[in-house]
């Protein structure tokens, strides 16, 4: 099963996997992407999830949903735990230039529009796909709607 497209804003292929399929993180590309992972609790993101995200190297993380701040902070956690290990192996500091940046907000909507306008423009390589990762298994017709609004140039209220 390959990433279902769900669109393209800003020369940016938007894909949407979620995790009801068994081979989800087999869909996960190795390079120039951004992670949008949406979770509303802890129960709903697999044990292993952030390993194998952060091992297909995601220039960035936007977490979204209920549990956002939470999930932001874990894939932190997993991020400086891998750095380690990378130290241990190497015997050399790592590099957190190459970590990815992780923000967390809520709002699915606030949250879309960042990884698809923003946060590009931050990451160290050329950005060409942004992947919805659903954990809640249920945001796919939300963010469809949404990105015709964010092709035509949407702005979020009060910007």
């Amino acid at each position: 099963m390959k990433l279902m497209v769900l669109g393209s804003v800003n020369n940016l292929s938007v894909q949407y996997v979620s995790t009801a399929h068994e081979a989800w993180a087999a869909q996960l590309p190795h390079s120039n992407w951004l992670l949008l992972a949406i979770a509303d609790e802890a129960a709903q993101v697999p044990n292993t999830a952030l390993t194998v995200c952060l091992h297909r190297s995601p220039a960035g993380i936007g977490c979204t949903g209920q549990w956002a701040a939470t999930l932001e902070d874990d894939f932190d956690m997993e991020i400086v735990l891998q750095a380690l290990e990378w130290e241990e192996q190497h015997q050399l500091p790592f590099d957190y230039d190459y970590a990815p940046v992780t923000t967390a907000d809520p709002d699915l909507a606030e949250a879309l529009w960042y990884a698809v306008n923003l946060a590009p423009n931050m990451a160290t390589e050329a950005i060409d796909t942004v992947v919805c990762l659903d954990f809640t298994r249920q945001q796919e017709a939300r963010l469809r709607d949404l990105l015709p609004l964010l092709a035509t140039g949407w702005l979020l209220p009060g910007t």
